[in-house]
């Protein structure tokens, strides 16, 4: 190990929309992402930029997968 470690980013954040849910590949949904979301920020929700959806993507999967599973009760 090189020493160096990656922080999680915390910040509070809520998926609007995950995109490439295949039911075929379902429990992982390996495909599936977080397309929109949205970032609480001094008091106000805005949408969230394209970094900020690569953090929730990358570091909080956990978060996408129940997203994942929320959503798919509407498909």
């Amino acid at each position: 190990m090189n020493g160096l470690t990656k922080k999680k980013i915390d910040m509070k954040f809520r998926i609007t929309f995950i995109e490439d849910i295949d039911m075929n590949d379902y429990p992982d949904f390996c495909d599936a992402f977080c397309a929109e979301a949205e970032v609480f920020e001094n008091g106000d929700w805005r949408e969230a930029t394209e970094a900020e959806l690569d953090t929730i993507n990358d570091e909080h999967r956990d978060s996408v997968n129940e997203a994942i599973f929320d959503q798919q009760m509407y498909l």
